[in-house]
């Protein structure tokens, strides 16, 4: 095909006239160009699957990294290619299951900061600036996410608040 149009497109403009199947030409090129792209989408389509195939069976806080890549890649993909990826499901199963994981390990993080506040208790005392500190430590170490789940958030500010109050008075 290429050596046809290379051949065609080197004829003076009086010989092209003369070319009477030009046609035959063009059509092998579309059809041509409709094969490249129908292989350029399917390699596409397999390398997204690959990615997707990747994430595995089983789902951890840990693949992260593997989902993430996976659906930057399906998402990269034009809609033709999209529509050849088999393993979408998969992918979307593995995005759901890592939420349902990363979701309860923030409640989990969120539950043992409320419980390092509940430790400083409401009676502060000159004693209460390790567990105050540990607290804070303990909160700042959160994503905001997390952050938003601590429920008892106040409780603390106002621990701090008192505390540095004693110690204010304390230093004077």
């Amino acid at each position: 095909i290429k050596a046809a149009r290379a051949a065609y497109d080197a004829l003076t403009a009086d010989q092209k006239a003369l070319v009477k199947n030009l046609g035959k030409l063009t059509e092998a090129e579309e059809a041509y160009s409709a094969l490249v792209k129908e292989q350029t989408d399917k390699e596409a389509a397999e390398q997204v699957d690959e990615l997707i195939g990747a994430v595995g069976d089983e789902i951890t806080l840990d693949s992260r990294e593997a989902i993430e890549a996976a659906r930057a890649g399906y998402d990269a993909l034009t809609d033709e290619q999209k529509a050849l990826v088999t393993g979408l499901d998969a992918l979307k199963a593995a995005e759901s299951k890592y939420q349902e994981l990363k979701d309860a390990a923030d409640k989990e993080a969120a539950a043992e900061v409320d419980r390092l506040i509940e430790v400083v208790g409401d009676e502060i005392t000159l004693d209460s600036g390790e567990a105050i500190e540990a607290a804070r430590a303990a909160y700042n170490a959160l994503t905001d996410s997390q952050k938003a789940l601590v429920k008892n958030l106040d409780s603390l500010i106002k621990a701090e608040s008192v505390y540095d109050a004693i110690t204010e008075k304390q230093e004077t």
